[in-house]
């Protein structure tokens, strides 16, 4: 299940979920400690489990033009890749 939200509300969603006993997962289910990027939206995405452990995602979408090249990977190689 996705729930869209903005850039900004994903400033540190990171650091938040961990605190609250939440492991932020990336694309690939593996933890992170930031969001990824989709490069083909772009969009920034975050992904954790429920106590069930159906995946959550927090997608925000971005004003970037897309990058079909990039894939997924991190918001901090995208933002080096873009100039910040």
């Amino acid at each position: 299940m996705a729930f869209r939200t903005t850039v900004s509300a994903l400033d540190g969603i990171c650091d938040r979920l961990s605190d609250a006993g939440i492991t932020p997962l990336d694309f690939h289910g593996s933890p992170t400690t930031e969001p990824v990027v989709l490069g083909w939206m772009p969009a920034l995405s975050v992904y954790f489990k429920d106590p069930d452990g159906h995946s959550i995602e927090f997608l925000a979408p971005m004003t970037d033009d897309p990058d079909m090249d990039f894939g997924v990977a991190s918001y901090s190689d995208w933002q080096a890749r873009s100039g910040g």
